[in-house]
């Protein structure tokens, strides 16, 4: 465990939860390392909405293309 988690189980376990359902609930937590590693950052949000923005654009332009044939 984090010295985070620790701290947390010896304050739930201080306040009257069992030990058992501490340790349960301390090690559900996500530590900072395991969030850096595996949560979306800003720039990743941001480089997925450019994607998608280019996309959205030459979908429009196929479709323009695909209209303007038929009229």
């Amino acid at each position: 465990m984090a010295s985070g988690t620790i701290k947390l189980y010896s304050i739930l376990v201080d306040k009257g939860v069992e030990r058992e359902v501490a340790l349960e609930a301390v090690s559900e937590i996500i530590t900072r390392d395991e969030a850096a590693s595996s949560l979306a950052t800003k720039q990743d949000i941001a480089k997925l909405v450019m994607w998608m923005a280019g996309l959205l654009v030459g979908q429009t332009a196929t479709i323009v293309a695909v209209i303007a044939l038929f009229f």
